[in-house]
């Protein structure tokens, strides 16, 4: 039980980031979409959003099959 909650964590904390970053900082990404310089802010909110899918959609694939 506790290692399958630890597999789960790690994704849900970086998609949880990512979430924050668009909370906290939407002038940034607003700025980025009209063509600022915001640009290391955006790639850090993509690579936490899609790593964290990524490895959402592999650990619950791996739980799908291991049950």
């Amino acid at each position: 039980m506790k290692k399958e909650r630890l597999r789960y964590s790690l994704p849900l904390l970086l998609i949880g980031i990512g979430v924050l970053i668009v909370l906290l900082h939407p002038p940034y990404i607003m700025r980025f979409i009209i063509g600022g310089q915001a640009y290391y802010i955006n790639l850090l909110l993509a690579f936490t959003l899609i790593v964290g899918g990524i490895l959402l959609i592999f650990v619950g694939e791996e739980g799908i099959s291991s049950s």
